[in-house]
């Protein structure tokens, strides 16, 4: 081939690269748009002399580069000493939610814990908030006892 003819090859696969990337671009925001927010229940009980954490219940994500928390706000009732918390919050499939100091992410509609045992393995869930590393790579941190480990090869597809 000459120099000319591969020029124009390489000018024609550059416009069918960014031609199948807008595609992947639609694709991606049909499916955000479409994206199922399932509904969990919350509630939990503490007494304020037991000097415990106050149950929250909060989506992680990013803002400037770092790792926020959404807090839900929920109904408290009190009676004395005794406090409860209680209500209901959306969420989407691979949100990580902090239950109180314990992670969860969204499968299939359940929450599944995702154990943190080392700074490594929260660091990790940081990343896959910020989108640095796939689910995969996650999933080695889920607690694998669920149908559904099955089914997420089929939602990649």
């Amino acid at each position: 081939m000459s120099i000319e003819e591969l020029l124009t090859l390489a000018k024609e696969i550059t416009k069918e690269i960014n031609f199948k990337r807008q595609q992947l671009d639609k694709i991606e925001s049909v499916l955000n748009q479409t994206e199922e927010e399932y509904v969990f229940e919350f509630e939990a009980n503490y007494a304020r002399a037991r000097k415990v954490d106050f149950p929250y219940v909060a989506k992680l994500y990013v803002k400037n580069q770092k790792i926020e928390r959404k807090f839900f706000d929920f109904e408290k009732a009190y009676l004395g000493d005794e406090r409860t918390v209680f209500g209901k919050y959306k969420a989407k499939n691979y949100d990580i939610i902090d239950i109180t100091h314990e992670l969860y992410i969204v499968l299939c509609g359940e929450l599944k814990k995702i154990e943190l045992k080392t700074s490594a393995s929260k660091a990790l869930v940081y990343k896959f908030v910020k989108k640095e590393v796939e689910l995969e790579e996650l999933m080695t941190l889920v607690k694998q006892e669920s149908k559904f480990f099955g089914v997420l090869d089929e939602l990649k597809e």
